[in-house]
């Protein structure tokens, strides 16, 4: 015991103590004792260890005072790496001595002194955290922030270091010593970062003007000669890419975006320069009331915006971040989106919609050109924001697509508007009295000019045979028919196979938008207004005459132009379908019509017991019913109807009165004389005023709208007044005019209800058949 007593012995490391082994009584021993000496040395310098961990919870969890100033835990790392040191020395000297007995023994040494050297090694990584942290104790952090950053990141990087490390002593470390840094360093670090904010914040402020100026946003920036080491420190920290980022969303936010959309830029913004203001602060102010309905000038928009980052770079042109210049750090934050915005809700609304205003747009494009590389030169632009690039070198295709936009826009709005306004179109020539002569001139060259062709009498420079019969269509559809034309002209006219098929494409995309929009806008109209439908008939009918006849002046201009097939350049598509609405929108008033004469006459026999002035004055009440009726409706078509129109559907009107009256004749059993007389009288009456009704250009074409009902019920009304004899010589053995328009059966029967039953009835009932 005293022997063992005597091997051990006290030192003493600072205030703290531990054991040791004298380092002479390692070569007291032989090699086979060495290995067991050496793992002595180890526990050794893990109770060292053990004693430092101790001091550094000490100081950084349970803040002992006399340790918080103090450099004792440097100092007891110190004495702890120079002993073990010393000893690993003179171990690696006696190892080399007994190199021979060493390798033969049971446990090698030389894996005991790697355990030992990795202790040193974590011994001296924590040294080099201690003396990091006792510097940022001392170190005046307002005064360089930049070091105190940098010695941030090293103590991060040995904290890391030593957490990777492997020795017999992890779990020390694990538990007490690392915890205790890790703490103390984030606090320090937080205390940096504090800083840091607190100093970008006062750089850069936005006061609140709620109470002083509520209609104002102010910006202020103070003047401060040291930004380069502050912004570099925050970098380091990884807090100014979130504060820069913060300022060019205030910046696009509260300022760019009022300035691109502000009728009157120049009037929003104003600054005071920091050489005139007692503190050194640049004040940047704009107005809060900005009129985005009106468009704004391009031009004054560059010129602000050019005013307000000259200003911006006066105060930040020498900050750098980590080396790199603050503008352009800060510049990639809102680049693109500024260059966004510019192209979008400044260039794009200005580009013009006609050709001639393209002259005055390259102007504004060179403004916008001046602009960029000016932002370049200032560091705020780089060379990845191409957006502006890219826009003027598709100007072509973005000016056709917004031509496009306003010819689809300009065509839906007119396809919208209510048939009140209307003009007069097409030509009334007869196209029968044309020669062959005369309709040869036009086969050799059918070049129409275009003021002929946006003319309302247009159709006169074409053959008699290919003009829009004279009509009223409404206003917005000629309108229409006329952008229609312009569209396709400018398609042939075109500069480029791209822009002639876009503008083709939306010629033909007018069309079917009048195809789907027009019968459902107007709905209600065409249903219960006879003029709305006679002009919306007359719409179909003049676009697919336009369509039409435009083919043959521009289709080879524009196949030539854009590469397509005769086929595809064409709308021949469309024909059937305008051809079925107009049809169905007049079909439905003249089945209302037919319907409203069925009423009217009613389902009673209107002919009977005429000799009673009640029931005359009945039927020529009917009469007039229907009468009055027609006449309503002519009055309205013959304004806006073609003649040719006019005559058919008035005929097709006409023609059920007649065939319904002929029938109520016909459906009779026995007819007196009295109402036989009268009916005849009446119905010859009815005739009468029917013609008056259609008579077209001084022509009456009765007889020849209603060919079959109208000869009908003449022959029933001479039936009516006539005798056997005369019925049986307008039959003529069934190839006199009665035979041509009833039927033997339908004779017969008025034969039976017109005379009694005598051997002459019979003898001509036997005739007819």
């Amino acid at each position: 015991m005293a022997q063992k007593a005597e091997k051990q012995r006290k030192t003493q490391f600072g205030r703290y103590t531990t054991y040791g082994t004298k380092v002479d009584d390692l070569f007291e021993f032989d090699a086979h004792t060495l290995d067991e000496k050496i793992a002595d040395f180890e526990d050794e310098i893990s109770k060292a260890i053990s004693e430092i961990a101790n001091m550094v919870e000490s100081k950084y969890s349970h803040f002992v005072p006399h340790l918080l100033g103090s450099q004792e835990l440097l100092t007891k790392c110190n004495m702890v790496i120079e002993k073990t040191r010393e000893k690993c020395d003179k171990l690696s000297h006696v190892l080399k001595k007994f190199e021979k007995d060493v390798d033969e023994a049971k446990d090698s040494p030389d894996s005991k002194m790697l355990v030992i050297n990795n202790l040193l090694k974590r011994l001296k990584t924590l040294a080099n955290i201690e003396e990091c942290l006792s510097s940022l104790w001392v170190h005046e952090i307002v005064s360089d922030p930049l070091t105190a950053a940098e010695k941030i990141l090293q103590l991060e990087d040995y904290t890391a270091k030593l957490q990777q490390e492997n020795d017999s002593t992890n779990e020390i470390y694990d538990e007490r010593i690392l915890p205790s840094l890790k703490q103390e360093i984030f606090m320090q670090k937080s205390v940096i970062i504090a800083h840091l904010d607190t100093f970008f914040k006062n750089l850069i402020q936005f006061p609140n003007r709620e109470r002083v100026d509520p209609s104002v946003v102010q910006m202020e920036v103070a003047l401060d000669t040291d930004l380069s080491n502050k912004f570099t420190a925050m970098a380091k920290l990884g807090i100014m890419d979130i504060r820069m980022q913060e300022t060019a969303d205030v910046i696009m936010s509260q300022f760019c975006d009022r300035i691109v959309h502000a009728a009157n830029p120049k009037s929003i913004l104003s600054f005071r320069d920091g050489s005139t203001s007692k503190s050194g602060e640049t004040v940047f102010v704009i107005s809060k009331q900005v009129s985005r309905t009106e468009i704004p000038d391009p031009t004054e928009v560059f010129e602000t915006l050019t005013s307000f980052f000259k200003e911006f770079h006066h105060i930040f042109a020498d900050a750098m971040v980590d080396k790199s210049p603050f503008l352009i750090q800060l510049g990639m934050k809102f680049a693109p989106r500024l260059i966004d915005m510019l192209v979008k809700d400044c260039l794009t609304p200005s580009i013009p919609y006609d050709k001639h205003n393209e002259e005055k747009y390259q102007n504004l494009i060179h403004v916008a050109v001046q602009f960029y590389d000016w932002m370049k030169e200032m560091r705020y632009f780089t060379g990845e924001a191409i957006s502006l690039e890219q826009f003027i070198n598709n100007y072509d295709q973005i000016f056709i697509n917004r031509r496009c936009l306003r010819i689809v826009t300009s065509a839906r709005e007119l396809i919208t508007q209510q048939y009140i306004d209307l003009t007069p179109v097409g030509s009334n020539e007869d196209d029968s009295t044309e020669t062959i002569a005369e309709f040869e001139k036009y086969s050799t060259s059918l070049q129409i000019s275009e003021k002929d062709l946006r003319s309302a009498k247009s159709d006169q420079a074409y053959p008699k045979l290919f003009q829009f019969r004279k009509c009223t269509v409404s206003t917005s559809t000629f309108k229409l028919v006329r952008l229609l034309n312009d569209t396709l002209v400018e398609a042939a006219q075109a500069e480029t196979p791209l822009a002639a098929n876009r503008l083709f494409t939306t010629a033909q995309n007018l069309v079917k938008m009048f195809l789907l929009v027009a019968p459902r806008h107007h709905e209600q109209e065409i249903s219960t207004v006879p003029q709305i439908a006679a002009i919306f008939f007359n719409n179909c009918h003049y676009i697919l005459h336009r369509l039409m006849t435009m083919e043959i002046d521009l289709q080879h201009q524009i196949m030539s132009k854009t590469g397509m097939k005769k086929l595809n350049c064409s709308f021949v598509e469309f024909f059937a379908e305008l051809r079925h609405l107009a049809a169905d929108a007049l079909e439905l008033h003249l089945v209302q019509s037919k319907r409203q004469i069925s009423a009217i006459i009613g389902s009673n026999d209107v002919f009977v017991g005429l000799n009673h002035e009640e029931n005359l004055e009945v039927c020529n009440k009917v009469m007039n019913g229907c009468i009055m009726h027609i006449e309503q409706i002519a009055n309205v078509w013959k304004e806006v109807f073609a003649e040719t129109v006019l005559t058919r559907a008035l005929g097709a009107i006409i023609s059920h009165l007649l065939n319904v009256l002929a029938e109520i004749i016909l459906a009779k059993e026995d007819i007196t004389a009295v109402d036989a007389e009268q009916s005849a009288y009446i119905l010859t009456s009815l005739l009468t005023r029917l013609k008056e009704i259609t008579k077209i250009s001084g022509k009456q074409l009765l007889h020849t709208i209603c060919e079959e009902s109208y000869y009908r019920l003449n022959e029933i009304i001479l039936s009516l007044k006539g005798s056997l004899q005369d019925i049986t010589d307008r039959w003529c053995e069934g190839k006199g005019p009665l035979a041509m328009w009833l039927k033997a059966s339908q004779v017969k029967q008025l034969v039976r209800a017109l005379f009694q039953n005598t051997d002459r009835r019979a003898l001509v009932l036997s005739k007819i058949n």
